[in-house]
């Protein structure tokens, strides 16, 4: 059965299959036969192609990974990564069968959610929630967007993240898309106390998880945070902190270090990934104090009982006991925004998203934040290299989630049309 795919293999195929096809793809199979006639656990797969227009196929295409390439090639292969998302947001819908219906299931819980934040102040940028959790309002907004790719023009993220990726594919650079999701949709349950706020959750924006799709469809590669974040969530009573600072909007050393863990596994997975030098680095573990960037945003009265917090770190070093900060010459680029920048160069430096996935990695990774938002890092990093990127392997597009809705200064272009 074909599920309605042009490719094989598909969101239904096995992990199993998936990893013996490393990668090769099959482009509009004619049909695809599945059977056990050999043991009842080991599928064997027959697929039949035909390369003839009278059939209306296109042309057979394998896409198989090739041999580790040399530097300066771009590595088109897809990997488990890939098909593994296909297969997470295929079984996420299907448990609704669309996304209308899977939108409609969270209509009591929106409605409540409106409902408080219409009680507050129209000024009033963060409120408190459970537990004296802090959220701010943009972000808890982001829950109510509706379809990410139905914006206006300036607003819809979708067709300037395809021409950043093309962009750096024409200069034989990989791109990963990393959102990170709001601490609304990892811990739905800390919002005030509303209606519908004890039903079970699955993820509570369902077309946060549609533009994912949207994005991969595109050909633009996701690294999808959010079942991790949700499956570590469950060991918060064993952990020593939350993944969300409870009154910032930024993870913590915990989260960010999930994060790093996943990326630094698909950085692996690269073709050219084994033949650029290693980097030994020494991880610390340290702490740093931070208040909290939610506090000055609530009530004069709300802020008295706010003290700030003590969090661990983890702080990546290098030799001579220097704390590790990435250079030009740096194959692996991160650019983002703040979620780049806290722990990396405020509070505790050197510990941050970035810091990590070098260590995880043995790469060396240059650090590129823009603190006025996601959207703008594109021409802050690349504008002043636009035609050399030297030794840039990979860029690692790494921003909120909520700045993928309607985003006060809009998505400008990049690069822009030359007159």
């Amino acid at each position: 059965e074909l599920h309605d795919a042009a490719v094989w293999p598909d969101a239904q195929t096995e992990t199993e299959m998936l990893k013996t096809m490393a990668g090769a793809r099959i482009h509009d199979p004619v049909a695809v036969i599945r059977g056990k006639p050999f043991m009842p656990d080991k599928p064997i797969y027959n697929v039949f192609t035909v390369g003839t227009k009278s059939v209306g196929s296109a042309e057979i295409k394998l896409d198989t990974p090739s041999a580790p390439m040399a530097p300066g090639n771009i590595d088109n292969a897809r990997t488990a990564e890939f098909w593994n998302n296909e297969k997470q947001w295929a079984a996420e819908v299907a448990l609704f069968s669309d996304y209308e219906k899977w939108n409609t299931h969270f209509n009591a819980f929106r409605s409540g959610l409106q409902k408080y934040l219409g009680s507050l102040p129209v000024e009033q940028k963060a409120f408190v929630g459970k537990d004296d959790w802090l959220f701010l309002r943009k972000s808890t907004e982001f829950l109510f967007s509706g379809d990410l790719t139905q914006q206006p023009a300036k607003e819809n993220p979708l067709p300037h993240i395809v021409a950043f990726k093309e962009f750096l594919k024409k200069r034989n650079v990989n791109m990963l898309f990393v959102p990170v999701p709001g601490k609304e949709e990892v811990y739905p349950e800390k919002l005030p106390s509303i209606e519908a706020m004890n039903a079970q959750f699955s993820p509570v924006h369902p077309y946060a998880r549609k533009f994912l799709r949207d994005l991969q469809d595109a050909d633009v590669e996701v690294v999808d945070l959010l079942p991790v974040f949700l499956a570590a969530k469950e060991r918060d009573a064993t952990s020593n902190e939350p993944l969300y600072q409870p009154h910032d909007t930024h993870w913590t050393s915990r989260g960010l270090n999930l994060a790093a863990e996943k990326i630094a596994a698909r950085i692996k997975n690269y073709s050219w990934y084994g033949a650029l030098p290693k980097v030994f680095f020494t991880p610390m573990d340290t702490t740093t104090s931070r208040l909290g960037d939610l506090v000055d945003k609530l009530p004069e009265k709300d802020r008295a009982s706010m003290a700030p917090a003590i969090l661990p770190a983890r702080q990546i070093r290098i030799t001579g006991n220097i704390p590790y900060k990435g250079g030009d010459s740096s194959p692996l680029m991160l650019i983002g925004d703040s979620f780049t920048g806290v722990f990396e160069s405020v509070d505790c430096k050197s510990a941050g998203v970035g810091a990590n996935i070098a260590e995880k990695c043995s790469l060396s990774v240059e650090i590129v934040t823009s603190w006025g938002g996601g959207p703008l890092v594109r021409k802050k990093a690349i504008e002043p290299r636009e035609n050399n990127l030297g030794a840039k392997r990979l860029v690692i597009y790494l921003m909120a989630d909520r700045d993928l809705y309607n985003y006060s200064m809009g998505w400008k272009e990049f690069p822009e049309k030359r007159k």
